[in-house]
């Protein structure tokens, strides 16, 4: 009798507990690229950096961004032009400062410009771009934005785990074409 009810008690609670992870697997990473979309949309900063692990970020594009100049500096003859990649080298840590803020990410999200934003220009829902999500381990993902045309090259957003939610913690430039 009571043996009986305590294993089903425990079977109910496994399986609870088992159920509940299997939505949060599946739910979180919409969940909280929606919302992230939502204060890019509302123009909500504090929010917006509860996702965005900025730090990470602006380090590994400035990473990104010196490997792809020193790759094209390498296939230059022209020193002149290696001396323009080596001043643009220089400016890559000041730009990526600037654009990695709560307002550059948001312009970023909605594909709009700064200035479009900073006008005050209404943005719909419908214009924030809905997101296509590639799971990459347990405690990362990849997100891409939908496009008409799916072999457009585009940058992918990589989302680390950070307990039970995800941020963005690096831009993968690798799909992007430089100086062409």
């Amino acid at each position: 009798g009571g043996i009986s009810k305590m294993k089903k008690y425990i079977i109910g609670v496994i399986a609870a507990a088992a159920i509940a992870f299997g939505v949060w697997y599946f739910v979180s990473p919409g969940y909280a690229l929606s919302n992230m979309r939502d204060a890019a949309v509302e123009g909500d900063a504090d929010k917006l950096e509860q996702y965005i692990d900025f730090a990470s970020l602006r380090e590994s594009m400035k990473a990104q961004l010196k490997a792809k100049m020193m790759v094209e500096m390498a296939k230059d003859d022209n020193p002149l032009g290696g001396l323009g990649m080596a001043i643009g080298m220089g400016m890559i840590d000041p730009m990526i400062d600037g654009m990695m803020t709560p307002e550059g990410m948001r312009a970023m999200m909605l594909q709009k410009s700064a200035d479009q934003l900073a006008s005050g220009e209404a943005i719909d829902e419908v214009e924030a771009p809905e997101w296509n999500i590639e799971r990459v381990s347990f405690s990362e993902l990849r997100a891409y934005p939908k496009t008409e045309n799916p072999d457009e090259e585009k940058a992918a957003m990589i989302f680390k785990r950070d307990g039970l939610s995800w941020r963005l913690s690096e831009i993968d430039l690798s799909e992007i074409p430089m100086g062409e």
